[in-house]
């Protein structure tokens, strides 16, 4: 074989893994790794999705929300996410919420945990037949379990 060929080649082998390299690199950076947690809905104004250890992206209607992931509102704005099953959420204006998600050690799932850092945020935990979709709130005075119902939380600058 001809070193023109061989070395041809292996640019075309090296060229190869420098694409994969780099989409892995960019599908880790936009948290995509794991599985979503649920998606935005709705939204109006500006709304800015942190990804844990990853880029700020502007929030889209459709867009996924992954563990870790932390929403920002901006003034005169309001975001409408779900946490599938039968969680739904709306964020208002100059409000900030951050998602986990914990796992048990027997495998398996626990309830999503969402911290609301600051503002306003309504919540309605439908319940599920026969059970109810949970899920658990901390603000920076309170820690809610909650089992199935509607509600409103606000946080205010003095928390």
């Amino acid at each position: 074989m001809d070193k023109r060929h061989v070395f041809g080649a292996l640019r075309v082998l090296i060229g190869f893994l420098f694409l994969c390299l780099a989409s892995a690199c960019w599908v880790e950076a936009r948290g995509e790794t794991e599985a979503p947690l649920g998606k935005i809905e709705h939204l109006k104004g500006g709304v800015v999705v942190q990804r844990r250890n990853g880029p700020e992206l502007r929030g889209e209607t459709g867009m996924n929300l992954y563990p870790g992931d932390q929403i920002t509102t901006w003034k005169l704005a309001e975001v409408h996410f779900i946490l599938p099953p039968g969680r739904q959420f709306r964020l208002g204006s100059e409000a900030q919420v951050s998602i986990d998600e914990l796992s048990s050690s027997e495998g398996e799932d626990q309830p999503p945990v969402m911290r609301l850092v600051l503002g306003y945020l309504w919540s309605k935990i439908e319940k599920l037949r026969g059970r109810k979709a949970a899920f658990d709130l901390y603000t920076p005075t309170a820690v809610l379990g909650v089992r199935g119902t509607e509600f409103e939380t606000v946080v205010s600058l003095d928390a």
